[in-house]
């Protein structure tokens, strides 16, 4: 993944030189890293088809500042809006058949883990609360989603559609993270959930969990 720098501190010194000068430059990071190692179901099967960062900046300003208007982007709870064409692809990973191996089955738990990270690079919200709701949340679209039994989880009319898991929140141990700070990586060890986590519908404001 690519990183972004803001010029930090530019001073100009004195001139060494008719039409020379020195100056110091100082480069800081504006984007936080946010890994993910393990995704888990405990009591489901599953193909795993989308990982996408939702509400997230789309831009900082040169001193690490987030703009106030017109800058966080939320696809909202519409499954059309998680899909290949999501229009940033630097904050997804998308295979229409399945993303990565699964292993394990329904009674042991399911495991699907990349060849090293899934990683994206997000401009980190400086000095924005959790509570705010403005830290970045992470949806996942599942397909071929089956009980222990392998059975299809259907939606209430029997229809077999893909599936969504939202993870908002994240903690430091037992401490809540309210600030993705410039230059750190977050890692998330596994996204672990159950058959009760998922939805039909990405977001759903009392169906997300924190991490």
């Amino acid at each position: 993944m690519r990183n972004f720098y803001r010029f930090h501190s530019i001073r100009t010194k004195e001139a060494i030189g008719d039409n020379d000068y020195k100056t110091a430059i100082i480069l800081a990071p504006i984007v936080a890293r946010l890994e993910i190692k393990e995704v888990f179901a405990s009591d489901v099967t599953f193909d795993l088809s989308g990982i996408f960062v939702n509400n997230y900046y789309t831009r900082a300003q040169v001193d690490g500042v987030i703009p106030t208007t017109g800058i966080l982007k939320n696809n909202l709870n519409i499954p059309a809006n998680y899909l290949e064409a999501y229009h940033a692809p630097a904050l997804k990973d998308w295979s229409a058949t399945s993303l990565g191996t699964k292993a394990g089955n329904a009674t042991i738990g399911v495991s699907i883990k990349p060849a090293n990270v899934w990683g994206y690079n997000v401009f980190a919200a400086k000095n924005v609360e959790a509570g705010d709701k403005n830290l970045p949340r992470i949806v996942l679209r599942l397909k071929n989603v089956k009980d222990a039994q392998g059975e299809n989880v259907t939606d209430g009319e029997g229809n077999i559609v893909d599936k969504f898991i939202t993870v908002t929140g994240f903690n430091n141990g037992t401490n809540p993270i309210t600030e993705f700070k410039p230059g750190y990586v977050y890692t998330i060890t596994k996204i672990a959930f159950n058959k009760s986590n998922i939805t039909e519908e990405p977001e759903i404001a009392d169906r997300i969990f924190g991490w």
